[in-house]
């Protein structure tokens, strides 16, 4: 670990780190780099090889090799291997310390973003120029030749200087970011899979997410629990089915992917206030 400040002191913060990381997939399960947190320093994340699966408050992002995210301080995040295999470098720092030796506008730029009025660019694609930054901060992190020390303090604050030509006033979230990919994409695997009997473990394995990951991706994009949405999904499903075939009630239930009559009787009642029965007018065979 690197600090600023050589003097013992047990409560001195760390002002920079660097680290890379590398994960491999388990036969093709999502691997959870890192659960949902936020911090109040800011973080970056280079990924150096393979592919990593982000999810932040603002959006969610495949990062490939040569890219780079940003994390704002306080924005909630966390992240996942996508594929096979990902390498990255994460670099956070103490955005304070750093620009306090830039002047006032500088102090006071850095103290918008921790109030969380202006924020940096989030995403940076290939052929960006905080990528080699950061693998110049990886190089000379562990250095401790003076030159080389003077040369990693002069690649962060080159980095800041990037950083700052990006910084915005922070616009009002909307409720729900949505991700019209990732929603095409579970509404195609449902379409194929709701007869079958599908866990949100199944699921997520089948994005290669994680469950934390692909629950919280859901939640954000389609306003609700996976759970509940399949269930509308399957209700919605068999009314359609009725319409178009003349099905027994327990057949009908079987085909959206039911296969205990009173749990599809329960969850029908649930879901549109009356049971099957009634709202077919049939009686349960």
């Amino acid at each position: 670990m690197y600090f600023i400040d050589k003097t013992p002191d047990a409560n001195k913060k760390l002002h920079v780190n660097c680290k890379t990381y590398s994960f491999v997939a388990n036969k093709g399960q999502a691997i959870n780099f890192f659960n949902k947190h936020n911090h109040i320093i800011l973080e970056i994340l280079a990924i150096k090889k393979g592919k990593m699966h982000l999810v932040t408050d603002n959006a969610q992002y495949i990062l490939k090799e040569g890219e780079v995210a940003v994390i704002n301080p306080l924005c909630l995040h966390f992240g996942e291997i996508s594929g096979d295999f990902c390498e990255y470098v994460c670099f956070t720092a103490n955005m304070k310390h750093w620009l306090s030796f830039c002047g006032t506008d500088a102090i006071k730029t850095a103290q918008s973003v921790l109030d969380e009025k202006y924020a940096f660019k989030e995403y940076y694609p290939q052929g960006n120029r905080i990528f080699p930054l950061i693998l110049s901060l990886e190089k000379d992190f562990n250095e401790t030749d003076i030159y080389l020390k003077c040369r990693f303090n002069a690649a962060v604050f080159s980095l800041f200087s990037e950083l700052l030509k990006t910084v915005t006033p922070v616009k009002e979230k909307p409720l729900t970011f949505r991700n019209h990919e990732f929603m095409r994409d579970v509404a195609i695997y449902l379409e194929k899979n709701f007869k079958n009997d599908i866990s949100t473990k199944d699921i997520a394995a089948a994005f290669y997410m994680t469950v934390p990951c692909f629950c919280y991706a859901f939640k954000h994009n389609f306003g609700t629990s996976f759970v509940k949405y399949l269930a509308d999904f399957r209700i919605t499903t068999a009314i359609r089915l009725a319409s178009q075939e003349n099905y027994t009630l327990s057949s009908l239930a079987e085909a959206v992917g039911f296969l205990d009559y009173n749990y599809f009787s329960r969850t029908f009642k649930k879901v549109l206030g009356v049971p099957p029965t009634e709202y077919f007018g049939k009686q349960k065979k």
